[in-house]
């Protein structure tokens, strides 16, 4: 019986390793806009509804606003 004992606790499972840690330099650029000019945007719709659409007597786009 004390053979058995040391058969098993010689034939045990190898301690299990972790995997060695990857570490990424992470980098994050974030900025919000404190405000917002829209008047070339405003200007090409104010143009594709003279050209376009109010000839063919269309509605035009409205202009976009920010808040």
């Amino acid at each position: 019986m004390l053979l058995a004992l040391a058969g098993l606790l010689l034939s045990r499972a190898p301690d299990a390793e972790a995997a060695a840690e990857v570490h990424r330099f992470n980098l994050v650029l974030s900025a919000n806009p404190s405000s917002i000019a829209a008047t070339d945007f405003n200007d090409f719709i104010d143009s594709y509804n003279q050209t376009v659409l109010d000839p063919r007597g269309r509605e035009g786009l409205s202009t976009i606003g920010f808040g």
